[in-house]
């Protein structure tokens, strides 16, 4: 497919906010759920190291993956699991876990879970990303371990989850690496992003650090016409590394509007001015779908970091308001921490009045690092009023350790402006310590609208029989937690 030339809004305007007030909050220890298990000879076979948030059904069920265990059948690791965590009966405190599929790298792919997975109609979709880890795939290593997948649930009477491969990325120019996860629209499609492949002359410096080549793309996968089988996949823009963003992370937000326009992050890329090197801070970016006989879909850079106050390096997706203002986390750069790539920092686009073009950026917050976490690498979670609640994966109680790393991240909230506080106050709810709780928690959070309750997921803590890596305690976990 053509490439359309990407317009970059120069109209973008940086406007920083006074100082955050921190507050540390005395809140309830998250609770956890479920804890990942050792076996008996130290394998976890029901899965270990969460890394992406969990989804819900609307029975209360919650769907998510794990980056290791389950089937060791090729490495020392483990596949990864995909795993449904079912509400305890009435009366009942306990969550059952029930692994709906192990991966073993022999055709099916392997190493899910750096996305959240999409739950429709009872069925399960998700991605694999092992290529990027330069694990075998089985036998045969021409086979590609970047998958899309589909787990069709059990029919009436019976127990077991059917597994169908829906596509394998196995050509350099449509993109691999599908590390974001996937959303869906309301005809079924699939869309995602994949961190590197398609352009594969593009030019970012920081394009070769998996090995990989390609800046990336976003892409679409169309269900099968009635009667087929075959899904039909489709790259909708591929980046050059420059301008437009390159390495996209993080999954996409479909307009709700149902507009069919998509939003996104790409955690290098964009303009000239980056603090960190040329083109390297990232970008906000729109895909607009072609109108009329166009064929082409259409990028608009909304907003280029620079590394500076404003932040850098955005690895989580976008949320929206009702007002179709953007809010998301870039993970480095910030003003308010020693460390020299920064801390990160917390942000909001607001979206151009009726007939302008322009979106403001505005930050919200930047992370101090210490007890205040840093790193977030994460979609936030809109709660009511405005609220916005999120994690960040490094730092917060800097007594303990996570694997290499000093502190084990946080679990925050900011609250929009009063009357009497003028400025977004954040408040810590929690600072994980590895211990039963979790430690590390780069996923999303999500909210039960009802109960207020925020579910999450941490890769490392738990049970202290279970160890991962070196230097690490846990397996992980997933936890509750409830102000």
């Amino acid at each position: 497919m053509s490439l359309t030339v990407p317009k970059v809004l120069a109209a973008a305007v940086l406007v920083l906010s006074v100082s955050n007030a921190s507050v540390s909050l005395a809140a309830s220890s998250p609770t956890p759920l479920y804890k990942f298990p050792p076996a008996a000879n130290g394998a976890a076979l029901r899965g270990a190291g969460p890394t992406a948030g969990v989804t819900a059904d609307g029975l209360g069920a919650l769907y998510g993956t794990t980056t290791r265990g389950g089937n060791y059948s090729v490495n020392g690791y483990g596949g990864g699991v995909v795993f449904k965590l079912t509400p305890p009966a009435q009366g009942r405190a306990v969550w059952t876990e029930t692994v709906l599929h192990a991966f073993t790298g022999f055709g099916d792919g392997i190493f899910p879970g750096n996305g959240n997975l999409v739950v429709a109609f009872g069925d399960v979709y998700g991605t694999t990303n092992g290529n990027a880890s330069r694990i075998l795939c089985g036998q045969n290593q021409n086979v590609s371990c970047d998958t899309i997948f589909k787990l069709t649930h059990p029919a009436a009477g019976k127990t077991n989850w059917s597994y169908s491969l829906l596509h394998r990325f196995s050509r350099p120019a449509e993109g691999f690496n599908p590390a974001g996860g996937l959303i869906t629209d309301k005809t079924g499609a699939l869309y995602g992003a994949a961190k590197a492949g398609g352009n594969t002359g593009c030019q970012s410096s920081f394009t070769n650090q998996e090995g990989t080549r390609g800046c990336g793309a976003v892409y679409k996968l169309t269900p099968p016409a009635q009667g087929k089988t075959a899904w039909s996949y489709s790259v909708l823009h591929r980046f050059s590394g420059g301008r437009d963003g390159g390495l996209p992370a993080a999954a996409l937000l479909a307009d709700p509007s149902g507009s069919g326009v998509l939003y996104g992050t790409a955690s290098t890329g964009g303009a000239s001015n980056c603090s960190l090197g040329q083109a390297n801070c990232g970008v906000v970016f729109k895909l607009t779908p072609p109108a009329g006989k166009a064929v082409n879909w259409t990028e608009t850079v909304l907003y280029s970091f620079t590394g500076q106050a404003d932040g850098a390096a955005p690895v989580g997706a976008l949320i929206m308001d009702r007002s179709g203002n953007l809010y998301g986390t870039a993970s480095a750069a910030g003003d308010a921490c020693q460390i020299i790539t920064g801390c990160g920092t917390v942000f909001e686009l607001i979206a151009p009045p009726k007939g302008k073009t322009g979106w403001r950026f505005k930050r919200l917050h930047a992370f101090a690092g210490g007890a205040d976490g840093s790193i977030p690498q994460a979609a936030l979670t809109l709660g009511p009023a405005g609220v916005l609640y999120g994690t960040t994966s490094r730092q917060g109680d800097v007594t303990v350790q996570c694997g290499t790393a000093f502190g084990c991240g946080t679990i925050f909230k900011l609250t929009p402006p009063t009357k009497t506080i003028p400025i977004w106050t954040e408040t810590v709810l929690h600072r994980f310590n590895s211990g039963a709780n979790g430690g590390n928690s780069s996923a999303s959070l999500w909210q039960n609208r009802v109960t207020g309750v925020l579910f999450g997921t941490a890769s490392q803590g738990g049970s202290p029989n279970c160890q991962l890596a070196l230097f690490t305690i846990g397996c992980g976990v997933v936890f509750s937690l409830k102000e």
